[in-house]
């Protein structure tokens, strides 16, 4: 059945209880499966409860597990366990305990892990709110302002720039630039901006950009900017520019002071 109300298309199934008012302005309520088009930006499967407001681009699918797009401005209840405030860009899924605040953009995913870009400003509590979950499973990027409490083993502070995955232990200061992944256990300091110890078995120092992940032996050393991946083993010295990967296979780019070949440690220099 498909009803037309104020201009706007909307297609109601399996007798859902809708309101559509003027200019895409949907409310949607309990147990509604809805399909919104032209016009009214929304479209709700299966369930939902959901209110969107003004000009929102929203999505809502099985069990309330919602997808919001650029500029959505709603207010996602029940289900999802969200709520999210103007200007914000979020994607929740499957039972995320999230609560977002404006303009930042955030992507939840299964459980409450988090993921949370650019000028976003969180708070992370208990299980989980933005940007982080359950056991420090979170990554922030670029210029996140975060503070993450409870359960999780990470303390992000105003600034800081870093990426954790999956249990690792991390404390990250002010204008730090760090990427840990799986199990490394990482300290990143003001103005050295990254300093990696134990499970990575690296130290970076000194306005270093470095990408660790699991075991990665590193050390790089004044405005080196490298990425090292599983078991390579590399020495980076003063702006050299290093992409390491697997098994010490490397590319190095821009700039570059060696490369790395299959298998060798360090082949071919300039």
């Amino acid at each position: 059945m498909v009803r037309v109300v104020n201009g706007a298309r909307v297609r109601v199934v399996n007798g859902a209880r809708v309101r559509v008012v003027t200019g895409s302005r949907v409310s949607v309520v309990t147990g509604a499966r809805v399909s919104v088009v032209t016009g009214a930006r929304v479209s709700v499967v299966a369930r939902a409860r959901v209110r969107v407001v003004t000009g929102a681009r929203f999505r809502v699918v099985t069990g309330a597990r919602a997808k919001v797009v650029t500029g959505a401005r709603v207010r996602i209840v029940n289900g999802a366990r969200v709520r999210v405030v103007t200007g914000a860009r979020i994607s929740v899924v499957t039972g995320a305990r999230v609560r977002v605040v404006t303009g930042a953009r955030v992507s939840v995913v299964t459980g409450a892990r988090a993921r949370v870009v650019t000028g976003a400003r969180v708070r992370v509590v208990t299980g989980a709110r933005v940007s982080v979950v359950a056991r420090a499973r979170v990554r922030v990027v670029t210029g996140a302002r975060a503070r993450i409490v409870n359960g999780a083993r990470v303390r992000v502070v105003t600034g800081a720039r870093v990426s954790v995955v999956t249990g690792a232990r991390v404390r990250v200061v002010t204008g730090a630039r760090v990427s840990v992944v799986t199990g490394a256990r990482a300290r990143v300091v003001t103005g050295a901006r990254a300093r990696i110890v134990n499970g990575a078995r690296a130290r970076v120092v000194t306005g270093a950009r470095v990408r660790v992940v699991t075991g990665a032996r590193v050390r790089v050393v004044t405005g080196a900017r490298v990425r090292v991946v599983t078991g390579a083993r590399v020495s980076v010295v003063t702006g050299a520019r290093v992409s390491v990967v697997t098994g010490a296979r490397a590319r190095v780019v821009t700039v570059a002071r060696f490369r790395f070949v299959t298998g060798a440690r360090v082949s071919g220099w300039g």
